[in-house]
């Protein structure tokens, strides 16, 4: 694809003001404060593979770690007073992760193969269902708009504590191998857990490969018309194929 110089100067300002943070963790659509470990620099990472990319740059303990019951609702909300909602297109998934033996919240990581998908954000349904095309793709994915993405603890979550970490992908620019994610890190315990086996697992960073598809894409190649399966995300973007492994639905 190729922009205008006007068209590149445009979309390099919504890049510059349209970062959003992660910010404060709600349970059943009550705000938890001091459960989040908020990054020193609010800013996007462009590289997959780098170990930042687990729960953001300079960030350090959350000051709480939040007791949430398994099947409990769950969320996270921006930064008002940054960016409040979600402006860029792209979609969005939320991963947990147990923490290891002999370790809190509070001390890991988040390192290592543990992590496992609880909820994607993709293609509003009717998109995927029947390819219907805007004029602008921020409006063909859920996440347009969002002040908060959510999610649920699967019922069959073991008792333990986890990391709760969303992840939101910029596409913006994803044509010239421009990706943004966006993410942070909860410290929760799940109570009244199940016996269910989360997974599959995956470490992070390499639960995105950098030449995926998905991560690589050009959600602005507008097709010649706008007839039904002549759409250009919703053929990369149905769900099966959104980047990252399978959800865990708590079996």
């Amino acid at each position: 694809m190729k922009l205008s110089a006007l068209a590149f100067l445009t979309l390099a300002a919504r890049l510059v003001s349209a970062h959003y943070v992660f910010f404060t963790l709600t349970v059943n659509d009550a705000p938890v404060d001091g459960a989040v470990r908020i990054p020193g620099f609010p800013t996007p990472l462009m590289d997959v593979t780098s170990p930042d990319i687990i729960c953001n740059t300079d960030t350090t303990p959350a000051n709480t770690t939040a007791t949430i019951p398994a099947g409990s609702k769950v969320g996270f909300k921006l930064n008002p007073n940054h960016q409040p909602m979600i402006t860029h297109p792209g979609p969005a998934a939320f991963y947990m992760a147990r923490v290891p033996d002999g370790l809190t919240a509070a001390e890991w990581d988040g390192a290592g193969g543990k992590w496992f998908k609880v909820r994607n954000h993709n293609l509003r349904s009717e998109i995927a269902e029947w390819g219907v095309k805007t004029f602008e793709p921020e409006l063909e994915f859920e996440t347009f708009h969002a002040t908060e993405l959510v999610a649920s603890i699967p019922k069959g979550t073991p008792s333990g504590e986890y990391l709760l970490r969303p992840e939101g992908l910029a596409l913006q620019m994803g044509w010239n191998g421009y990706h943004q994610v966006h993410m942070s890190c909860a410290q929760i315990k799940v109570v009244d857990g199940g016996n269910g086996t989360p997974g599959p697992l995956v470490a992070i960073p390499g639960h995105l490969p950098p030449d995926h598809p998905g991560l690589n894409f050009d959600v602005y190649s507008h097709p010649t018309s706008y007839q039904l399966n002549e759409y250009i995300p919703a053929q990369l973007y149905k769900r099966q194929q959104m980047p990252g492994p399978a959800v865990w639905k708590g079996d």
